[in-house]
């Protein structure tokens, strides 16, 4: 997987500390939830977070058709007051995390996923 990250104009992230989050994040993103027992709970706790209704949070969770990183029985779970994310991210066996210049007051982020063997 290949991440460019441009921060905000006015900010200089040390993306060592961005890097493991960046990574299982966009592991998440090309991954599907399969465990339909925990998902009311998880979206539940998850609307509080996201300004999306609860029937798209659990249709983008379920959704397979994106997920070129395959599908987990629990790709989020209940966790304390809110929720754990799990990737499959032990799948991913080569990353680079990189930044671009900052051009305006917002964050972006951009990247590509390369299928190394089937």
């Amino acid at each position: 997987m290949k991440v460019e990250i441009r921060p905000h104009l006015e900010r200089r992230p040390v993306i060592g500390g961005l890097m493991k989050g960046v990574i299982d994040g966009v592991v998440c993103a090309f991954q599907a939830h399969t465990d339909t027992s925990v998902l009311p709970d998880v979206v539940t706790r998850l609307v509080k977070d996201l300004p999306a209704r609860p029937e798209e949070i659990e249709r983008c969770l379920l959704d397979q058709r994106r997920a070129v990183l395959g599908a987990v029985p629990r790709l989020v779970s209940p966790y304390r007051e809110g929720v754990k994310w799990d990737p499959a991210d032990h799948l991913c066996v080569a990353g680079e995390v990189l930044t671009a210049e900052a051009v305006d007051a917002r964050w972006a982020i951009k990247g590509q996923i390369v299928e190394l063997l089937r």
